[in-house]
């Protein structure tokens, strides 16, 4: 093989890895009790799509193209892992809450709307995110969320996610080729 078709297997590779992990954690993390898809910053992709995309760049570079790397070649394999990584967690999420545990959305919601409680009593905190009127209109929304939508919000943000991550990776990673003149 080549190293061009590296630049696709190996993220697909470190994709379906990362989505089979977080399968398995969010479906122990679901019937122990605990929601798989806290808010904010407590999300365990913060922690699992780095270190997918990282080993994902450093396996093509160190065994695959004589441990040369250039910077849009880590983009790609990047975004490509955490593309992989979206779909098909997203994937799972959806047919998760729509048929086999249809009890997910509705405690993603409540979730919700006690975190949306919480800051509505905490004026303070409330002040520094966004106006009493924002929060009033998201519980307003939150009763008509649906198990697509959250799948789709999931996809969007673990590719935001992988982007931000694998920018500084990839950069960190890069090597180029020397040139003699």
């Amino acid at each position: 093989m080549t190293s061009k078709n590296f630049l696709y297997t190996i993220p697909v590779k470190y994709g379906v890895y990362g989505a089979l992990l977080l399968i398995v954690l969010y479906s122990v993390m679901f019937y122990v009790g605990k929601h798989p898809l806290p808010p904010g910053f407590a999300d365990v992709r913060f922690l699992l799509v780095p270190i997918f995309i990282f080993f994902s760049i450093k396996e093509f570079k160190d065994y695959r193209n004589d441990k040369i790397l250039h910077f849009w070649q880590g983009l790609l394999i990047g975004f490509l892992v955490s593309f992989v990584i979206g779909v098909i967690t997203a994937l799972f999420i959806y047919v998760f809450a729509q048929w086999i545990a249809p009890d997910f959305l509705v405690q993603y919601i409540e979730e919700r709307i006690q975190l949306m409680h919480m800051m509505l009593e905490n004026k303070v905190a409330l002040e520094k995110t966004m106006n009493e009127e924002m929060v009033q209109e998201q519980m307003r929304l939150l009763p008509q969320t649906t198990s697509f939508k959250i799948a789709l919000t999931y996809l969007g943000k673990t590719i935001l996610i992988g982007i931000l991550f694998n920018i500084i990776i990839s950069v960190i990673l890069r090597r180029q080729p020397k040139r003699f003149t």
